[in-house]
């Protein structure tokens, strides 16, 4: 039984099953010829998919990705590159960026710089682990084309989560490598074209919400309870396997998920499917076991194991007893090798080397054998510390081999937890994550199964999220926070054998034995020897070489073979009598010993049954060498007539005779002489045997330790090469890219060029002619074969200037490497405008100079044009600046006439106040005062004393109209006489304090100025008393150096917006008029106003008017 999902699948849904923002996130893992794959899965996508795409590609981390761009080309959806603390939002692409390892969490993406060297990195599969725990059935893993196993183990884990998996199809890919590895785990729902990809997403989308049956068994109708009974009789059917002990809540949840990903509405129809598919009842028994597993999981339960129950399994031991563990469900057999790390360790502590037996099993035949490969992805780096993993495995190509040592210590085999009977006396087991799948009835069974099979002092360890609870009574907890308990002890009457089907059924594989063809043997040159040392031989012979191989038999010999049956075989001592084989081996030997000069050795005989008859033979061995064909050993056979004293049985009293005695005591002693002999020859040759093959054996360990640091610098330098080769195809492919967008930017420069009809000359830094445009080739008659030609050997049809060249110009630009333009003419009526510029590479190196030749003829001739109308145009703005001029003076000086008479009226109506009127009232008033004394009535007192006081008012009213009409201060030049003189009046008159302030002796000699200036100070004055309501002011006065006078009243009231004000309320304040005036004399009026901050009013006046 395979380990079924973690603690994730079982009641717990992942934080993403809750979020509003619902949607799946999309993990891409591509390599070699991914960028392509990429790119036709994205021209495929829709506009509007609702889920988020995040791509890992192996890239070059030494060179900036080009992949956001090009990709953002193929999808209208917006493409960035991931950087650190990116939030996750659906129509969206994310990609890796070079060099960073990427996770998500939390919907956040998270950069890390990874910490092992490029080639152990596995950027996909870190994601796609990440992507599984944070997103969980919102997660879905596509693998795409590349060489590796990337992905495998990722899509794995988004497997067990009940997340989707996807993967590209190896024939259409360009790199099958880690979309085939990627099927081969048995975990991908589907395997697609790409464009077929995107429409699969898009079902899954809508099929997630619309299929969802009932979370708990007791939910569904008794229509559907029924087909989900046929669906398990079904599969059992076709699979053997019973799933109606697991937790129906879990298999109906995985039977929900191969709804979503077939599209199938109804149970009903799943149940059709399912018994009319070959292929589906497969994918549900791989979905229900679900091999998924990795190296120390849990670590910290994997900690308390090493420290609190490993450590007394080898105490007080009894050494006869081998450690024995069961690991059920043991998938690709991680566990298991985790387990036998630690147990591995703890041996070489204590120095125990008395046996460790793991005992791996699994309903997963597929599982089983990669387990039993001991081959895994480079992914595992993530899991086990970095001593361990170059302690227990074998770095080989696109992962990692399970060393000798450690896989020799653990047995796979297919086994059914739940019927076949379990292994005994056993130290530990190692059931986790398996026990929450299967019901409580069951749970109890498989406890008491494992009480029965583990000796009193084992332990049991589970996972995190199960507990012995169903069998409390069995066991001890030694840490149940991590899963471990022990067994608790059980009398004899108590402890029995759980009832339970036991079958077991195993075949035993023999091992076959390959025969390697002998090579064929040419024996011409043998025949040639052995003619040669017959002349001196008659006798039967066998000519053998220093391997004991008979290269030739004599005439005679055959009597002394035999040859066995089964494989042929050259070899002598085999097929030689078995009478004379090892008298002939010692022989052969000493012949053949190189230390030993003699060449002929003391001959040897023995008996042979030879056509059932007692022969005696005698042979000899002699070495023989040949120049061209080597050293031999020629075998002589002689036959002896002499027969060996036979043993007679002596009648009673009958003494045997002395000469026979001797005769057989004689060939007994040379018997047992020959005997000694071939023995000292055994013993001599079985040590000298010994030391060579002890010598070939240290060889051959130290070619073996050669050859094994070879292989894994190698396999390290392949692996380099590998993972450098897939960011070289990367990077290829954007090169690829970048060329097509060369070619066609090409293109278009061409297309431009020749549509804006510009002339450009390209020269390389000898200012030899390097590239050119058909409009300068019509300037300069180019011919192809003047490419590479000086600039110098070629004439134009352009009038450069006298005092330069087109040549001189180029070389100064070389050397300043500034632009210079000049505008030369072609004929009478062409221009061009010459551009010569330094021209620059990507990397800003001067590589030449580049030469424009812009036609100018039209814009020559409209500025020739508008110099004409130009000139026009200044002859009559001139005279018509004349007659403003002169109508300007006109009404200057009828401005100042004006001014001037009304001055003379005022000073002839203050006269005329002054000489008559006032001279009347005055007279008036005299003569009222000399009514005075005449008191003859009250009434009379009382109406001219109303008189008096009548006239007085009239009168000093009159003197102050006097006074203001032709103020006498009006006769001084000086300014600051005019302004004290004014405030000092509206102070009186209106009761304004006017401070003043005057920078300067500003005279002013013309009349008519200060007129102007005395009247426009006097109603700004005015202005402060009737809109700003305040009752102080400023009045300050300074002399410009440009010979302006500046005159400004301030004051702090009410103020206004000048902007805002309408023309009414300017003028009704008197400021039109001021400003209109002012205009006359080139003045101007300065206002700076804001409502509630005060007013300023400035009078800019020039006073060079008065040399006019």
């Amino acid at each position: 039984m395979t380990s079924p999902p973690s603690e994730h699948d079982e009641s717990k849904t992942p934080a993403t099953d809750e979020r509003d923002d619902d949607f799946f996130v999309v993990g891409l893992g591509a390599s070699a010829g991914g960028i392509g794959a990429l790119k036709t899965f994205f021209d495929h996508m829709s506009e509007e998919p609702g889920m988020a795409f995040v791509v890992v590609q192996h890239l070059d981390p030494n060179r900036e990705s080009e992949l956001p761009a090009l990709l953002g080309r193929q999808t209208t959806l917006p493409v960035s590159q991931v950087t650190d603390e990116t939030p996750v939002e659906p129509d969206h692409v994310y990609i890796i960026p070079p060099g960073k390892s990427l996770s998500i969490e939390d919907g956040m993406l998270h950069l890390s710089i990874p910490s092992r060297p490029r080639r152990e990195r596995a950027p996909i599969d870190l994601f796609f682990r990440s992507l599984a725990e944070s997103q969980g059935r919102n997660a879905v893993g596509i693998v795409l084309s590349g060489s590796g196993s990337g992905g495998t183990v990722g899509i794995r884990a988004i497997n067990e989560v009940g997340g989707f998996t996807l993967a590209q199809d190896p024939s259409e890919a360009a790199y099958s490598s880690m979309p085939r590895s990627a099927v081969s785990t048995g975990m991908v729902d589907a395997v697609l074209s790409l464009d077929e990809l995107t429409q699969q997403l898009m079902e899954l989308k809508r099929a997630v919400p619309r299929i969802q049956l009932p979370g708990q068994i007791e939910a569904l109708s008794d229509e559907e309870r029924e087909t989900f009974d046929d669906i398990l009789d079904e599969l059992r059917v076709r699979t053997g396997y019973n799933f109606t002990d697991y937790k129906q809540a879990t298999v109906l949840r995985r039977i929900n998920r191969r709804m979503q990903v077939q599209s199938v509405d109804m149970l009903q129809e799943y149940f059709q499917q399912l018994r009319e598919s070959e292929d589906e009842a497969e994918d549900l028994f791989q979905e229900l076991l679900i091999s998924v597993t990795r190296f120390f999981r849990d670590p910290k339960s994997f900690e308390v194991l090493e420290k609190e129950v490993i450590p007394t399994l080898f105490e007080d031991r009894d050494p006869n007893l081998p450690i024995r563990v069961w690991v059920p469900g043991c998938a690709t057999g991680e566990e298991a090798y985790s387990i036998g790390m630690l147990l591995m360790e703890r041996s070489m502590e204590v120095d125990w080397n008395h046996g460790i037996q793991i005992f791996a099993t699994d309903a997963d035949e597929s599982a089983l054998e990669q387990g039993r490969t001991g081959l895994y992805s480079t992914s595992i780096e993530g899991d086990i510390p970095p001593e361990r993993l170059q302690r227990f495995f074998k770095k080989q190509s696109g992962g990692y081999a399970v060393r000798r040592g450690l896989r020799d210590q653990v047995v796979f085999a297919p086994h059914n937890l739940l019927n076949d009977p379990p292994f005994s006396e056993l130290d530990l087991i190692a059931c986790r994550n398996l026990l929450i799948y299967v019901q409580k009835e069951r749970q109890k069974r498989i406890l008491e199964v494992f009480h029965y099979a583990l000796r009193p002092e084992g332990a049991l360890f589970v996972g995190k999220s199960e507990s012995t609870s169903q069998a409390a009574d069995l066991y001890t907890p030694i840490d149940s926070t991590h899963g471990l308990y022990r067994p608790q002890p059980l009398g004899p009457q108590k402890r029995k054998r759980p009832p339970m089907p036991w079958s077991h059924s195993g075949t035993v594989e023999r091992p076959t034995y390959e025969v390697q063809p002998q090579e064929e043997e040419e024996t011409e040159s043998y025949r040639r020897l052995h003619r040669t040392i017959l002349e001196g031989a008659l006798p039967p012979t066998l000519l053998v070489d220093e391997d004991n191989n008979l290269v030739y038999v004599g005439e005679g010999a055959q009597q002394f073979l035999e040859y066995p049956t089964g494989e042929p075989t050259g070899n002598v001592l085999e097929i030689i009598r078995p009478e004379l084989r090892i008298d002939l081996q010692t022989a052969l030997f000493q012949a053949f010993r190189p230390e030993d000069e003699e060449t002929e050795r003391a001959a040897l005989q023995g008996a042979v049954q030879l056509e059932d008859e007692s022969t005696q033979v005698q042979y000899r061995v002699h070495q023989v060498e040949d120049i061209e064909a080597g050293t031999f050993a020629l075998v002589v056979l002689e036959e002896r007539q002499s027969e060996p004293p036979v043993e007679r049985k002596l009648e009673d009293g009958e003494v045997e005779d002395g000469e026979e005695v001797a005769e057989r005591v004689h060939y007994l002693e040379r018997e047992l002489d020959q005997t000694k002999k071939q023995l000292a020859l055994t013993i001599e040759k079985y040590q000298a045997r010994t030391e060579d093959l002890q010598a070939s054996n240290e060889e051959l360990q130290s070619v073996n330790e050669e050859l094994t640091s070879m292989t894994e610098e190698l396999e390290t330098s392949k692996e380099e090469l590998q993972s450098v080769n897939e960011e070289l195809m990367t990077v290829n492919q954007e090169l690829k890219n970048k060329n097509d967008e060369l070619i066609e930017a090409n293109s278009d420069l061409r297309n431009l060029m020749a549509s804006t009809g510009i002339g450009v000359i390209f020269l390389d830094r000898q200012l030899d002619l390097r590239r050119y445009t058909a409009p300068a080739q019509e300037l300069f008659n180019f011919i192809p074969g003047d490419v590479g030609r000086p600039l110098s050997d070629l004439r134009g049809k352009i009038d450069y200037e006298d005092a330069v060249s087109l040549v001189g110009d180029a070389e100064r630009v070389l050397d300043t490497l500034e632009t210079i333009e000049r505008e030369v003419q072609k004929g009478e009526e062409q221009w061009y405008l010459v551009r010569l510029l330094p021209y620059r590479t990507d990397d800003d190196k001067i590589d030449g100079v580049v030469i424009t030749f812009i036609d100018i003829t039209d814009r020559i001739q409209t500025e020739n044009e508008l110099r004409e109308r130009e000139q026009e145009l200044q002859t009559l703005t001139e005279s018509l600046e004349k007659k403003v001029g002169e109508r300007t003076q006109e009404i200057r000086e009828l401005s100042s006439e004006l001014t001037l008479a009304e001055q003379r009226e005022r000073d002839r109506l203050s006269r005329i106040l002054h000489d008559e009127l006032q001279q009347d009232l005055t007279a008036l008033q005299m003569r009222a005062k000399a009514l005075e004394a005449d008191t003859s009535s009250e009434e009379y007192t009382k109406v001219l004393k109303e008189m008096q006081e009548t006239l007085d008012s009239t009168l000093e009213r009159t003197r102050s109209l006097t006074v203001e009409l032709s103020p006498p201060v009006l006769d001084s030049t000086a300014f600051e006489e005019i302004m004290q003189w004014l405030a000092s009046h509206v102070e009186d008159a209106y009761g304004l304090d006017v401070e003043t302030e005057v920078v300067g002796e500003p005279r002013i000699s013309r009349e008519d100025l200060r007129m102007l200036l005395f009247r426009l100070v006097r109603e700004l004055l005015f202005n402060v008393v009737k809109h700003a309501g305040v009752d102080e002011a400023r009045l300050r006065s300074r002399l410009r150096e440009d010979g302006h006078l500046v005159v400004e009243v301030i004051d702090e009231g009410d103020g206004f917006d000048p902007e805002s004000s309408g023309p009414t309320e300017i003028e009704g304040s008197g400021l039109y008029r001021v400003h209109n005036r002012l205009e006359m004399f080139d003045g101007r009026l300065e206002l700076d106003s804001a409502p509630g901050d005060g007013t300023r009013a400035a009078l800019v006046l020039p006073l060079d008017q008065e040399e006019e």
